[in-house]
């Protein structure tokens, strides 16, 4: 029987026993289509169909929460990463302070931790995803409308899912969960609103009341006596419209996104509930007590069961409070674009057409893609913390740090970590302006919802540069799908570009990355750059530019990955200065040119003296001239720009030339391990020192291990 034979006839043997099953790519732990929570199957034909056609070779998934004759479950994640983090050590101290957990169905994981599946009983409240992290370090849940990936499928580590002997499914019952592990997986009120954070009750009635609320009310009730208006559903999850405002409009918070009975809320209209996620009693207590859960627990000084249930009954028929809407002005819908000519014409634009040169131009859209594991996170993540922090990188001098948001949907907190210390930061670096949004599970940023919490978030923060990283896992449609590019820029790209934010797409590229990005051609057409990250060897990278608006972006930039000090930073290779750029250096200072003029009147001075130049040139010239000016430092630099003995930056932004014999090398191995200089002639320098795996010489043939580890 071949292997995918043996997946199909598990996969048909988990529907038969109620578990709804999806495929899951290769080398992945995802399903290869959106809205797979909806298309998930028990149906013999889909399943046959799925296997025996398109993903024939593709692994299998569950979707938890129900099976398909309605029986709850949820399954416990016990993850064994971390020796310090031990799911199964904390498994350990709960069942010795509570009861020993029954046993269930149970399997490995390919990572090798655990998967256990428990049964919700009639009177268990529903169990939220995520909601694990309230039992301690190493175990996660997954409830309604997650999935977990099963037998016989491969880990992306090659290893495989097994069942633990005597307990697949078929042979041993799912147990039911212990009521003392529902009552740790239910919240306290103030654990499960994102928004509000500081608020806390201390007495257990108080957090008994809290927990009886969200029990004893629903959204639907709740939020109509507020005056929403129900929208529409997408599945479980319910959309509503704020009050005051035609549902014509659009919705301004969903219910159950994810599965977990809260309310999300994207809208920035009403100024007594801030743009978040809360469960009922938080939202109750958010508009009722301006988010004050000492005031609320007041409130609810109530001794027993039967008081909780009056006093609910009660404040449902009680008149709400007025929600603080901020009213929109009777304008011209259309006047918040229009454009001032007169502004236009009139006003300087002192800025550099730059945020960091050379790869990322101010206020415009851009994609970075490259093959898996090439190391484009690497590289977007030094050029953030340095622009965060105020540090010179590749063209970039040092200046007063910008804010910084990267959304972050793969990397580990260990992960950043470790690439921020190869970098040189540490406890002491002041982080503040790095906005890091870690694995963040919010709408798809090709939705209204998702737009609005980044967007929220940028007004909140001023934020100046987003890089999300990557766009798979950003959006809820198919990334290969061009509806899935129009909509991500019609609700996220546009928002930045419109409040003049730079932002950075990262994207994978297919198995051909000659032909591009992965996926649909629309990639290209929602941004002005497309940057092309090819990783040449261990540390030589080439970026291209394949599509971009401004001719005034470079062809190619040419990065090498060096290590100086015990610090790794990407370098610029072969960034001469022309002659004519030194000669137009000398005419701006003879013509006494400020030191913070702008292109266009840089321009406009040089015409005014029947000077021309291209506008590459002049750029350059700018650049050199604004430094030599700022620094004595930089005169040296400029003098030498030109010689064969080449400059180097050094880590505190000064410069040096090179090597000790005046020739500087490129770090490029050779067969045979030596390294050549620009030149190519040979030369002595070391490997950098830095996390090792494999290393590659120019022919593909593999040396010693050497920078994969980071990327």
């Amino acid at each position: 029987m071949s292997t995918n034979d043996i997946t199909l006839e598990w996969a048909l043997h988990y529907a038969a026993h109620g578990y709804r099953v999806i495929p899951i790519k290769p080398k992945e732990k995802r399903p290869p289509m959106g809205a797979w929570q909806d298309v998930a199957t028990t149906q013999t034909g889909t399943i046959r169909a799925w296997w025996e056609g398109n993903f024939h070779n593709y692994g299998i998934g569950i979707v938890t929460g129900a099976l398909d004759n309605g029986t709850r479950f949820f399954v416990l994640d016990i993850d064994e990463h971390n020796p310090e983090a031990s799911g199964t050590n904390t498994i350990t101290l709960l069942e010795q302070r509570n009861s020993t957990l029954p046993d269930t169905i149970s399997a490995r994981t390919g990572s090798g931790g655990h998967h256990r599946l428990y049964r919700l009983a009639d009177h268990h409240p529903e169990i939220g995803n995520g909601a694990g992290r309230m039992l301690g370090a190493g175990v996660d849940v997954r409830a309604i409308n997650a999935q977990i990936v099963v037998a016989p499928t491969i880990h992306p580590n090659g290893n495989a899912y097994e069942w633990v002997k005597d307990h697949a499914i078929g042979e041993i019952e799912m147990a039911t969960a212990p009521d003392w592990l529902i009552d740790m997986l239910t919240p306290a009120p103030h654990e499960t609103t994102t928004t509000v954070t500081t608020a806390a009750t201390t007495s257990a009635y108080d957090e008994r009341a809290g927990t009886r609320f969200n029990r004893s009310t629903e959204w639907d009730t709740l939020l109509s006596n507020d005056g929403w208006t129900p929208h529409h559903a997408d599945g479980i999850v319910k959309h509503w419209t704020r009050p005051g405002k035609n549902p014509r409009e659009g919705t301004s918070a969903t219910v159950n996104y994810n599965g977990n009975d809260s309310l999300t809320v994207f809208t920035t209209s009403i100024n007594n509930l801030p743009v978040g996620s809360y469960d009922r009693f938080g939202y109750w207590t958010q508009t009722r007590h301006n988010g004050n859960f000492k005031d609320a627990a007041r409130t609810l000084n109530i001794q027993n069961d039967d008081q909780i249930t009056a006093w609910i009954d009660t404040i449902q028929k009680e008149t709400p409070p007025q929600l603080d809407i901020t009213q929109p002005k009777d304008t011209d819908p259309l006047s918040t674009w229009y454009v001032d000519w007169q502004q236009l014409w009139s006003t300087e634009q002192q800025q550099s057409e730059w945020l960091l040169e050379p790869i990322l131009a101010r206020g415009r859209a851009h994609a970075l893609y490259a093959g898996a594991k090439s190391g484009k996170s690497l590289l977007l993540l030094e050029l953030a913390a340095a622009l965060a922090t105020g540090q010179p990188v590749l063209k970039q001098q040092k200046q007063e740090p910008l804010e910084v948001l990267y959304v972050d949907y793969e990397m580990t907190a260990a992960d950043i970590r470790d690439r921020l210390e190869a970098f040189g930061y540490n406890a002491d670096s002041d982080m503040q302006h790095l906005h890091y949004v870690l694995l963040p599970s919010i709408a798809g940023l090709d939705t209204k919802a998702g737009a609005d919490i980044i967007i929220a978030a940028v007004a909140q923060k001023k934020i100046q540069l987003v890089i999300i990283d990557t766009t798979a896992r950003a959006v809820e449609g198919e990334e290969n799908d061009a509806d899935t590019l129009r909509a991500f820029y019609r609700w996220t790209g546009v928002a930045l570009k419109s409040q003049g934010v730079t932002w950075v797409r990262a994207d994978h590229a297919g198995k051909d990355s000659s032909k591009g990005q992965r996926g649909s051609s629309a990639k290209n057409d929602d941004v002005d750059v497309v940057w092309k990250f090819t990783k040449r060897n261990t540390t030589s990278i080439l970026l291209e530019a394949t599509h971009r608006r401004m001719q005034w972006i470079p062809d190619k930039i040419e990065l090498e990955l060096r290590e100086r000090d015990g610090i790794l930073a990407h370098h610029i290779v072969g960034d001469e200065i022309s002659d004519a750029a030194m000669q137009l250096v000398d005419t701006l200072k003879q013509l006494d040119a400020p030191i913070d003029i702008s292109t266009r009147s840089a321009r406009d001075l040089l015409r005014r003296h029947n000077i021309k130049s291209a506008s590459d040139i002049l750029r350059a010239a700018l650049r050199v001239y604004k430094m030599r000016i700022s620094s004595d430092r930089i005169e040296v630099w400029v003098e030498q720009a030109n010689n064969t003995s080449g400059t180097f930056l050094n880590n505190d932004g000064t410069y040096s030339n090179g090597t000790q014999n005046g020739t500087p090398t490129t770090n490029t191995s050779t067969k045979d391990g030596t390294f050549t200089a620009h030149d190519g002639t040979l030369s002595s320098g070391d490997v950098p020192n830095v996390p090792r795996s494999k290393e590659r010489h120019i022919d593909s043939t593999p040396t010693e291990p050497m920078f994969d580890e980071i990327f």
